[in-house]
């Protein structure tokens, strides 16, 4: 039993750290070190463990299997053509074997491991590779006839399942209902007389039954509950199945039971609405709903026949005679839906396949006629024109509820803009109409803002639902025209109390993220809405108060009588509050130790750290005082200690939103920046080192942890080296290298998106490293030109920066030596830095999660992605490779040799071939008409070999690891060739 449990974590180890879940122990693909390769060329192996799966009690089989799941799911690269196939047919042999003899397989566990080991087989390995196998017909017919007893069993098991006492509502797991709903969406409509014959019944037992109960007086609640459940997964069935309706293979007998099971559904509806406002089931309503979503798609649109055999039922049953009639029967049941307290709009935003979204919006998602027949409904009317609470509770203010609950405000008002559109055009004063009541709310805020003393909780209330509307209808107009009434509606006006509330609330995200992403809605140039005259200057005002949003959060705003502290190495002067991380603390600590606290002033590290306790920051002087109960000078920020998982939350989200932000400005293309520094506006400074700030707050391993952050961070730094690279030139050393560090890990990341980001990113780098080595022989005297000398003495640096690249568990670290610029140590504010050790010192702290990378390292990344592992993305990573090779040309020289030689003898003369045949033709330049040759469109195009071909010749069949520096040797294995 212990050598089994041995072996099984020794096969479910993973070698090179790609698990994204530490927790689990399912790893599709096992990385096998090439050093094993041998006893799974032994076909005893294999055989071993089938004969002590038939030979050892059924107490232990079941591991025995959990062992050959895992062996199974080899990486592909262990074996070539030859030694897979062999290795398959020995697999397929012994699965045949167990289905032969299934008695043990009436054990659960071991029925469990086999249908995993099965599971394999079909992920793992190619159809055209089982075909190949001598005993492919009989073992296909064995599974077949398996799965067919296994599905057999399955209802009942399920029925009794159900039954049990003291189990959870399935119906709560929304996700784990859409699943079993869209497997249910293709399997009913295979025989759909005979499961539309099934629900019709089951339908109507279910129906009459609670029809029945609620007519009698002495009904229990928990009968009535039984019913209603068994009604809401009809519903939901029903939804399914018309949602599986495929229009090349229905027919009019199909449409006609779709209307039959659609009548009893509407009719149901007309039951439970007869008592919604005394009692109901949440979940019903939204099953309902759900039904609703599925019906809109199939049969609301252009492509529906106006005499679908769908309608002529509705029109006999419930005498609705076209779609139009049957969309105000769900706008007026949404409508009757909101009216309700009960069902709040965070309950209706939960229903399965439209997660946070109200009805309405699914509603107005299809075609551009139904959502235009929905316009002239006379419920709808009456919704663009009485959206308050008055008449609609949601829209309130409730204290009992939490502020994230208005999230789904934005479905609401998103649905409602996209309506408004319709018939909007350029009328300012319906505009104006629709966006009264939101204009009394702005100003209810003004009026508190403007006392010494208000309800808070009020006014927190009032806003976050506030901008929770407006981004909704920010994102329904991506017009022009629409879009400028938007935003010469709310600035100048209203902008400045956005800034006021991330004065005031900064410490709680449930305030600043609606106000943060409504910002970064407003600034998103898409569908190109933001087009401003010639002779306007609004493009640049956006970007004024973008960045004052984005500096506010970050630092806070400037304090009027604190003294200036001027940075010696920028000439900046430091006069602000900071929402920044300082020191390197324990993660679970991380509030308390490094978001908690005075630092009001803004004192860069190297300052604020030579300043001991609370009487050295009394004894500058700096005066503090206080609004409606906030510090608006120096401030405490005062929430307790918060748990780990919540540092997201409370910190790392508003970062990745600012981050978003900065990008869609910066990347709008309605603004030009070079006009901030031509007439000395500080916007754009502002911006970008609030954002150097903010990222040197993020320990490196959170950019990779957190999704959300990373997108945000990698497609942010995408735009600054490709536009504002002068920028990434002049910032500090040791934030080029926690850059660059970033961009190291991001191209192992197992985002494709993050790890394109970073392709990008460095190519950027190394072009703009490249033009500017070609240019230092010319004489230059200018700013720019000085930090460009900076910034490539810095890239210049010895190779001893360095000491060695070392892999383990997937993950490069990078040992340091001493780091000098120039002749001696460099200094900022007053204090030294050096590289000492393991950790990058500065003013008697260190930097979270600093690694340091460099050209060198980043050449030999690439170069191990393309030929060792599974590259998806290869023409991106190609596109700094040229770069890279012509920077460091003797390094790629070495790396080369280094290649080559750790490749078995028959491969090292294919492996040199494979180096030159990437070189040739290769000018010593970075023109596109060179790069192209050496990127993968070069495959075929012109008789040589491009960076595809030559990544899939390199590494095809070696089996081998990377040796060289920094090299993984990874196999992803998913059945890729």
């Amino acid at each position: 039993m212990q050598l089994l449990k041995l072996t099984h974590n020794c096969l479910s180890f993973d070698f090179i750290g790609t698990s994204t879940d530490e927790s689990s122990d399912d790893l599709c693909t096992v990385q096998i070190p090439t050093s094993w390769r041998s006893a799974f060329l032994d076909s005893s192996t294999l055989q071993l463990f089938f004969d002590l799966y038939h030979s050892i009690p059924p107490s232990f089989s079941p591991l025995v299997l959990s062992c050959l799941v895992q062996i199974a799911s080899v990486r592909r690269s262990l074996f070539n053509n030859a030694e897979r196939a062999k290795f398959l047919s020995h697999l397929v042999d012994g699965v045949k074997r167990i289905l032969e003899n299934p008695q043990s397989l009436s054990d659960p566990n071991n029925y469990h491991e086999f249908c995993r080991l099965l599971a394999r087989l079909k992920s793992n390995y190619q159809l055209g590779e089982l075909v190949k196998v001598e005993n492919y017909p009989e073992v296909i017919r064995l599974i077949a006839n398996f799965t067919v007893t296994s599905l057999q069993g399955v209802p009942c098991s399920i029925s009794r399942g159900f039954c049990r006492d003291g189990l959870e509502d399935p119906l709560e797991d929304t996700g784990l209902v859409q699943q079993q709903l869209d497997q249910l969406s293709t399997i009913g409509r295979c025989e759909y007389e005979k499961t539309c014959a099934l629900l019709v019944q089951l339908f109507d037992q279910a129906a009459q039954s609670y029809q029945e109960l609620l007519q009698s007086a002495s009904a229990s609640p928990m009968d009535l509950a039984v019913q209603e459940g068994r009604l809401t997964w009809l519903v939901y069935i029903i939804g399914a199945v018309i949602g599986g309706r495929v229009s090349f293979a229905s027919t009019d007998e199909q449409d006609a039971m779709d209307g039959e099971l659609v009548c009893r559904v509407l009719q149901l509806m007309n039951l439970t609405d007869s008592r919604l406002a005394q009692a109901g089931s949440e979940k019903l309503e939204l099953a309902v709903l759900s039904f609703f979503e599925q019906f809109r798609k199939i049969y609301i649109g252009d492509q529906v026949q106006k005499s679908s055999k769908l309608y002529r039922r509705l029109s006999e049953v419930l005498g609705l005679n076209d779609e139009t009639m049957v969309l105000s029967v769900f706008i007026g049941k949404i409508m009757f839906l909101e009216a309700q307290s009960r069902f709040s709009m965070v309950s209706l935003g939960r229903f399965p396949g439209n997660s946070r979204e109200c009805g309405n919006c699914s509603l107005t998602a299809g075609t551009y006629s139904s959502v235009r027949k929905l316009v002239k409904l006379s419920a709808v009317q009456f919704m663009l024109n009485n959206h308050t609470s008055e008449h609609f509770s949601f829209l309130g203010i409730n204290s009992q509820s939490s502020l994230s609950d208005m999230r789904c405000r934005t479905t609401f008002y998103t649905a409602l803009g996209r309506l408004l559109m319709v018939d909007l055009g350029e009328d300012e004063d319906q505009y104006e109409q629709f966006m009264l009541p939101l204009t009394a709310a702005f100003e209810a805020v003004a009026q508190m803002f403007s006392t010494n003393s208000f309800n808070e909780q009020e006014a927190k209330r009032t806003l976050v639902g506030l901008v929770r509307d407006l981004r909704g209808i920010a994102f329904a107009f991506n017009a022009k025209t629409s879009f400028m009434m938007l935003f010469e509606w709310i600035y100048p006006s209203y902008l400045p109390i956005l800034q006021r509330a991330i004065e005031l609330w900064y410490h709680d995200p449930a305030c600043t993220t609606p106000v943060l992403k409504l910002m970064a809605e407003l600034v998103h140039n898409r569908s190109q809405r933001l087009q401003f005259d010639v002779s306007s200057p609004n493009g640049i005002l956006l970007f004024r108060e973008t960045s004052k949003m984005i500096t506010t959060y970050g630092e806070g705003p400037e304090i009027p009588g604190t003294p200036e502290i001027r940075d010696s190495s920028r000439g900046r002067l430091w006069n602000r509050n900071r929402i920044l991380t300082l020191g390197e603390v324990p993660k679970e600590q991380v509030y308390a130790l490094k978001l908690k606290g005075w630092d009001g002033l803004g004192i860069p590290l190297s300052l604020i750290q030579g300043i001991r306790g609370w009487i050295g920051l009394l004894d500058l002087g700096c005066p503090w005082s206080f609004r409606a109960g906030i510090p608006t000078g120096n401030r405490i920020l005062t929430l307790g200690e918060v748990p780990k998982e919540q540092v997201y939350a409370l910190k790392l989200k508003g970062i990745s939103i600012c981050f978003s932000m900065l990008k869609a400005a910066l990347s709008g293309s309605y603004v030009n920046f070079g006009v901030f520094r031509l007439y000395g506006d500080d916007a754009l400074d502002n911006a970008l080192q609030t954002f150097v700030k903010l990222l040197l707050s993020i320990p490196h391993s959170d950019l990779l942890d957190y999704p959300k952050l990373s997108q945000s961070y990698y497609s942010l730094l995408e735009v600054l080296t490709q536009d504002h690279m002068n920028f990434i030139a002049s910032l500090e050393p040791h934030v080029i290298m926690y850059i660059l560090s970033s961009i190291s890990e991001g191209l192992t990341a197992l985002d494709t998106m993050v790890c394109t980001g970073c392709c990008s990113c460095l190519d950027h780098i190394v072009t703009y490293l490249f033009k500017q080595l070609s240019r230092s022989s010319k004489k230059r005297s200018t700013a720019l030109a000085q930090d460009s000398d900076r910034f490539l003495h810095i890239m210049q640096q010895h190779p001893e920066m360095v000491q060695q690249v070392r892999t383990w568990g997937g993950k490069t670290h990078l040992g340091f030596r001493k780091y000098t610029w120039g002749s001696e140590k460099y200094t900022w504010g007053g204090e030294k830095y050096t590289w000492g050790g393991e950790k990058y010192t500065w003013g008697g702290g260190n930097t979270p999660g600093l690694t340091l990378a460099c050209p060198r390292q980043m050449l030999s990344t690439v170069l191990n992605i393309i030929i060792f592992e599974d590259c998806r993305n290869q023409w991106s990573m190609s596109r700094p490779l040229l770069g890279l090779i012509l920077l460091n040309e003797k390094y790629f020289s070495d790396l080369r040799n280094s290649i080559v030689n750790s490749q078995p003898p028959e491969k090292q003369q294919a492996m040199h071939l494979c180096f030159e045949n990437l070189m040739e033709g290769i000018e010593r330049n970075l023109l596109t008409k060179n790069r192209d040759r050496s990127a993968p469109a070069r495959d075929g195009g012109d008789g040589t070999e491009g960076t595809g071909q030559w990544g899939r010749d390199s590494g095809d069949g070696t089996g081998t690891e990377g040796t060289g520096p920094g090299q993984r040797g990874r196999d992803r294995g998913d059945g890729t060739e």
